[in-house]
């Protein structure tokens, strides 16, 4: 699984912290998050048009950061083990097609660094994160 994110702020007043002086300029930042884990699953099928089901996993995540002013480049980044869990319901318009509602939980506090440089202990990112989705499903 992984998650994307990117944005970019055109004409941003930004306060350099060594001068103190003031400049206009863009900012972008790139973020992702990427989850690699192994999962075990169970469904129950409620008669014939109704199934729940849940999956559990662990695995490993990573957080990438990258933000780019006019002159700086800055890369935040790290990585943990990580613990997923979902649970959700499907309703079968056919039988091989059903609408569902999941609900999906990713916990995970990744190490730091900045441009590959460890930061102290108390300088974490928490990645965990709750989805809620509707969707379609094609059984085969």
């Amino acid at each position: 699984m992984f998650w994307r994110a990117a944005r970019v702020i055109e004409e941003m007043r930004v306060v350099n912290d060594h001068t103190k002086s003031p400049f206009l300029g863009n900012l972008s930042e790139k973020i992702g998050i990427h989850y690699i884990g192994a999962f075990t699953g169970t469904r129950t099928f409620l008669g014939k048009r109704h199934c729940v089901f849940a999956n559990v996993g662990i695995g490993y995540i990573r957080y990438a950061n990258e933000a780019l002013t006019h002159k700086d480049h800055v890369v935040i980044d790290g990585n943990s083990a990580a613990f997923s869990a979902d649970i959700g319901y499907d309703f079968f318009v056919t039988r091989n097609f059903a609408i569902g509602l999941q609900a999906s939980m990713t916990l995970g506090i990744s190490g730091y660094r900045v441009n590959k440089y460890f930061m102290n202990e108390q300088y974490k990112e928490n990645v965990s994160h709750v989805d809620v989705s509707l969707g379609f499903r094609f059984y085969k």
